[in-house]
C-alpha cells in the first residue's frame, strides 16, 4: 500500500465516521459515494498544456443534493470544516500529475455545502460542482469604529 493509499484510507475513515455518526449507515453510504464521485470528477479537470497537466480553476464550488432537508443541518459542520476538502481536493490534482497548483500557492478555494435542491434538473443527482477561473472578490466587513 503506498502512501497516497494509506491518506485515502485515513480520510475515509475519520469522515465515514463523522458522517455515519450524523447521518446513520444507510445515509452515510450514499453520501461517501457521492462524495467520491465529486473528487473523482474534480481529478478528470486536470488538463494537458504542452506536455504539463494543469487544473485551470481557482475556485470550486461542491453542493451536495439532499433528499431530506432534515440532513442538510447534520453535515453543515462536516463541509465546514474546508482544510479537509481542500487538502483532499489538492492530494487528488497533484496524484493525477498536475503541477502546484494556481500562483501563488494557496489560491485554489475548495467551498462545499449540503443542499435540498430545488431545480427540477437536479433532481436524481447526488452532487452538482461549479469552477470558477477567477476568486471572487473578497467581501469587506464594515466594522464600526469606537463610539465617541
Amino acid at each position: 500500500m503506498n502512501l497516497f493509499e494509506k491518506w485515502d484510507k485515513i480520510i475515509e475513515g475519520g469522515l465515514q465516521r463523522l458522517v455515519q455518526r450524523s447521518l446513520g449507515p444507510g445515509t452515510c453510504a450514499e453520501f461517501l459515494e457521492s462524495y467520491a464521485l465529486a473528487l473523482e470528477e474534480v481529478q478528470s479537470r486536470a488538463q494537458s498544456v504542452r506536455g504539463h497537466k494543469i487544473f485551470p480553476y481557482k475556485r470550486i464550488a461542491m453542493k451536495f443534493l439532499l433528499a431530506d432537508p432534515g440532513q442538510v443541518p447534520l453535515l453543515a459542520p462536516i463541509l465546514a470544516q474546508k482544510r479537509q476538502l481542500s487538502s483532499e481536493v489538492r492530494r487528488r490534482l497533484e496524484e493525477a500529475g498536475c503541477e502546484p497548483l494556481c500562483e501563488p500557492p494557496g489560491t485554489l478555494r475548495v467551498d462545499a455545502a449540503a443542499i435540498v435542491p430545488t431545480d427540477p434538473n437536479l433532481v436524481g443527482r447526488s452532487y452538482e460542482i461549479s469552477y470558477d477561473s477567477e476568486l471572487p472578490p473578497a467581501i469587506a466587513l464594515d466594522c464600526p469604529g469606537p463610539e465617541r
